[in-house]
Parts: structure tokens; C-alpha cells; sequence
């Protein structure tokens, strides 16, 4: 969409080059095109190093200088490469809302404990998650670690609940929910009845919809 509005690029204007995508994925955390014998790829640090390495080059000695910054500033660093060299590195930042961490401190006094879960490195999580003052986080999780991850809170005898922001993460909702008894209602509904759920708002009918697609997936 940026490219089409800002730049006026659009899908047909690529057909007669040889083009091929290469689309990002947990696993490998990097994403690119092959365009006109030209190879752009962007993508974790250390994803890139790697894919740097793997064709005989490496990374600039200063680049592990300015991902470090931007990680702990809480920022996500993408470094981008062309043609195996590395370019520079982007500096994307969320913003954490206000008032975030007095909500968590407020779930934390009702015995709730949360975690971040996120695919960005380990410092750029840890500074996130000081700043929004969460429990604890999990770090370049890929959906197999988010599964492990509920799983293993449910075995030591703990409730589970996801708020999501993701596609991946609807796979995952019916697992969270086993033995959670919820109802659509707001955030700030939820901390006055002192709900085990906290902003997830999710219809009955779509959960169980969900549950039942997944369960005869064989995936729980």
C-alpha cells in the first residue's frame, strides 16, 4: 500500500522483471525481493549476519554498535542488505501507552501475572517490557515457543489467557481458554469485577468456532 501511494508502484509494473519475494517467517526473521539479478533483504541483526556469512561476507564491524542502541532505546532494529552488503539500519519504535503500567500494577495486586511475548531480541524486550511493567517477557518467540509457553504455565496448575495482536496467535486462544470462564465486557469492567481475564474481549461464538477448527487439526 505505501509503495502504491507514495512511490506509485503497483503489482503490474513488476510482472515484466524477474521478481521473487521472499516473505518473512518466525524462523528465519528476515524478509526480502530478488529483483532484476539485485538481492534486498531486511531483517533481524543477527538474522542478516547470518545470511551475510552464509555467502562469504560479513557484517560491518559498527553495526553490532548502532543495533545495541537502538535495542536499548526499546527500539526494533532492521538492518537492511543489498546484494550481500549491508546498507544501514532502520530504528522502529512502538509506543507504549500511558498508563500502562499502573494498569499491570493493578493486575498484579489482583494476583495476575503477565508476560510479553515478542519476536523482538532480548534487549529491545527487556527495555519494552521495564517501560509497560510487565512481569516477565519471552523474547524472538516463534509460535511453537508461544505454545510451549502456555502450556508449561498450565502444567504447573496456573490459569492462561492471551491478549493478542496477531493471526498467529488465534491458534493459540483455545488452549489459553480451557477452563476459563469469560464474557465480552470492557478493560475497565474487567479490573472492577476483578475478572481472571483482562482485555480480552473475544465473541463466544468465534471462540468456539476456533475450538473446534483446531481440535480436529489434531493441534491440541
Amino acid at each position: 500500500m505505501l509503495a502504491k501511494e507514495k512511490y506509485g508502484l503497483r503489482a503490474q509494473q513488476l510482472a515484466p522483471h524477474e521478481a521473487s519475494f521472499i516473505p518473512f517467517t518466525a524462523q528465519t526473521r528476515m524478509s526480502g525481493i530478488d529483483f532484476d539479478g539485485r538481492e534486498v533483504r531486511k531483517g533481524a541483526a543477527d538474522a542478516i549476519a547470518k545470511y551475510l556469512n552464509g555467502n562469504g561476507r560479513s557484517a560491518p564491524r559498527e553495526l553490532d554498535g548502532i543495533v545495541a542502541e537502538i535495542s536499548k532505546a526499546g527500539g526494533t532494529p532492521l538492518v537492511v542488505a543489498e546484494d550481500r552488503v549491508a546498507l544501514g539500519v532502520i530504528h522502529l519504535k512502538d509506543v507504549v501507552k500511558g498508563g500502562m503500567a499502573e494498569r499491570f500494577n493493578q493486575m498484579r495486586q489482583m494476583g495476575i501475572k503477565t508476560i510479553m511475548i515478542t519476536g523482538d531480541n532480548p534487549l529491545t524486550a527487556a527495555t519494552i517490557a521495564r517501560e509497560a511493567g510487565v512481569d516477565d517477557f519471552l523474547a524472538q518467540a516463534t509460535p511453537e515457543d508461544k505454545m510451549a509457553l502456555i502450556k508449561r504455565e498450565q502444567q504447573g496448575g496456573k490459569l492462561v489467557a492471551v491478549i493478542f495482536n496477531a493471526l498467529i496467535i488465534i491458534a493459540l486462544i483455545p488452549l489459553a481458554l480451557k477452563g476459563v470462564k469469560y464474557r465480552p465486557m470492557s478493560a475497565a469492567g474487567s479490573l472492577r469485577r476483578n475478572l481472571l481475564i483482562y482485555g480480552l474481549v473475544v465473541p463466544f461464538i468465534g471462540i468456539k468456532i476456533i475450538d473446534v477448527m483446531v481440535n480436529l487439526a489434531g493441534l491440541v
